[in-house]
């Protein structure tokens, strides 16, 4: 029988209370604006861009994404990690929701073995290990999330609140190292304040890791703060400073600085393109990743 712990108890809270979001914005009906969520800060960062071009009525809206995400970094190890992630993502977006699925294909370069000392923000192990590099790739984690625009001033205000719930599948394989083998779970607040051409954004939210079998990972804050800025109908671009406690004990907190651009290519096509520094040993050296999405 399992021992019922403090963490235990406040972790049976959290997924309780995401149950319960999940479930209420399942059964509601919806107004006036719609809502975009993205995978990970820097995907989101550029998935802000996609919101301030999609002025316009509102309506119910289906689209794809893909395309690649490239990292490395040491994660204060001797040797680099490597990762190649490339989402297929189906989004539905309605007047103040959205529920969105990824299915991932990932590729890591790392070294074998050794201590986990990060977790990637694809959800994948970072290890310590000096010893021979391998390469591995295949089907990624799975991500489901749906989201609810809780709060909406209107364009005389410029003021959006939403709440975002976002389950990731263990759907890799664990004994390549794409995954931790388990699931995780986070909830977090979207605050949008538009003024002009402007879109100033800040996020906070809170993370439940499963716990692979060799390692506890502590659950954690996390959040960023940034901006977008609109240069025309067809173009925006901005800054994101995302942040995030450290989830392996006695390891730094995650620190991440990322530039992006986007460009509405006609109606229903959009390119995002983006650039991403880590500030810590949590974080990857560099970043980048350029999407592709077309609306239905």
């Amino acid at each position: 029988m399992v021992a019922d712990t403090p963490r235990r108890r406040l972790k049976t809270r959290f997924l309780i209370l995401l149950h319960a979001i999940i479930s209420q914005s399942s059964a509601r009906k919806f107004g006036v604006r719609k809502l975009k969520i993205g995978r990970a800060a820097r995907v989101a960062a550029a998935l802000l861009g996609a919101v301030m071009l999609s002025a316009g009525p509102a309506r119910a809206d289906l689209s794809f994404t893909t395309g690649v995400d490239y990292t490395a970094g040491k994660y204060g190890a001797p040797e680099a990690t490597r990762v190649i992630y490339v989402p297929f993502t189906f989004k539905y977006e309605g007047q103040r929701h959205a529920l969105r699925l990824t299915v991932p294909y990932i590729r890591i370069s790392a070294p074998v073995g050794g201590d986990i000392i990060a977790i990637g923000s694809d959800g994948q192990p970072i290890r310590s290990s000096t010893g021979l590099r391998e390469t591995n790739d295949g089907l990624g984690d799975a991500v489901a999330a749906v989201g609810y625009t809780v709060f909406d001033a209107g364009a005389s205000s410029g003021t959006l609140l939403d709440v975002t719930a976002k389950v990731k599948f263990a759907t890799a394989d664990e004994a390549k190292g794409l995954g931790t083998g388990e699931n995780d779970y986070s909830l977090q607040l979207d605050l949008y304040q538009t003024i002009n051409r402007f879109t100033a954004l800040a996020t906070a939210g809170y993370r439940v890791y499963g716990d692979p079998p060799d390692i506890e990972l502590d659950e954690v804050f996390f959040g960023s703060l940034g901006g977008v800025f609109k240069f025309g109908p067809e173009t925006s671009a901005g800054l994101i400073f995302d942040f995030r406690d450290n989830i392996v004990p006695r390891t730094d907190p995650q620190r991440d600085l990322t530039v992006f651009v986007m460009r509405k290519l006609d109606k229903r096509h959009k390119l995002q393109g983006y650039a991403a520094r880590g500030l810590s040993d949590a974080s990857p050296d560099w970043g980048a990743g350029l999407m592709f999405t077309v609306g239905f």
